[in-house]
């Protein structure tokens, strides 16, 4: 019995602390490095680090109790269960996120800027919308896939202190922001129900649930396509081929029973990420 609490408490901090979320940052990060052939300070990938686990731990203190008791049922009660814990890492976040951010240089600290102005609009803007359209449901998993794939594109340049190669990075933003934008798609499908009861925008509540599968299969062919068309990481083209293969078992309601449980996303949707850059790392 205790050994199973000590796993779930350990699952817990991995990806209710999103302490996952960090070591995707990094990792994706890492890789833009080996591929262009540069190095950056150590320091700069712990504040990157700890910076996503300030941000993803910030927004998990403003959880909405209706919403998340029904979409996230697990993650809400154990978040409940280990408040002390979450205010322990959101603390440890913000100092280290302090500290180490003497490190950076002044075109990090722009681009954090921008990146941090980006959500507090897109979060204004929420909150003032009355009208809901399929247009305005789609603003936050674009803006998740920008700032993923900007952070992980361009600022290891801004902490090397380099000058950013847009036209050689521009294909490989576009890749990256399509990967993470297909990411946020399934996690808006595993909110819809929720989502629908408290009426906050979400693409899966306003598009009929066969024309959702198809986009669920079709952003990962363009993807596919786009990776295909200037390779620069295989990882990428991997990512593609399988949330394909995802999207068409949904669709054939071969995995629909899987679907429907919490830590499907965790593993299957959020893992995937995690996991793809690591092996690219270790064979490059």
């Amino acid at each position: 019995m205790a050994k199973n609490n000590f796993f779930k408490v350990l699952y817990g901090l991995f990806f209710y602390f999103s302490i996952h979320a960090g070591i995707i940052a990094v990792a994706w990060s890492y890789t833009i490095c080996l591929y262009f052939k540069f190095s950056i300070d150590f320091f700069d990938y712990v504040f990157l680090f700890f910076a996503v686990l300030l941000v993803y731990n910030f927004d998990r203190t403003k959880q909405s109790k209706i919403t998340d008791t029904i979409n996230v049922p697990k993650r809400t009660l154990f978040l409940n269960r280990h408040k002390t814990l979450g205010m322990a890492v959101l603390g440890i976040s913000a100092v280290f996120s302090i500290y180490f951010s003497r490190y950076l240089s002044f075109h990090s600290f722009i681009l954090f800027f921008l990146m941090g102005s980006i959500t507090v609009l897109y979060f204004f803007l929420a909150s003032i919308v009355v009208k809901k359209t399929i247009i305005l449901a789609f603003q936050k998993p674009i803006l998740l896939a920008f700032v993923w794939s900007s952070v992980v594109s361009f600022f290891p340049f801004a902490f090397a202190k380099l000058e950013i190669p847009l036209y050689d990075l521009s294909v490989l933003w576009l890749e990256r922001f399509i990967i993470f934008f297909i990411n946020a798609l399934w996690f808006d499908f595993r909110d819809r129900k929720g989502d629908q009861i408290t009426h906050k925008l979400n693409p899966a509540v306003l598009i009929p649930e066969r024309i959702y599968y198809f986009l669920l299969i079709g952003f990962p062919f363009l993807g596919l396509a786009l990776s295909l068309l200037d390779i620069h990481f295989y990882n990428s083209i991997g990512l593609s081929i399988y949330f394909v293969i995802l999207g068409v078992l949904n669709y054939a309601d071969i995995i629909k029973r899987f679907v429907q449980k919490e830590e499907f996303y965790d593993l299957f949707v959020d893992l995937p990420l995690l996991i793809s850059p690591i092996l690219m790392i270790l064979v490059i």
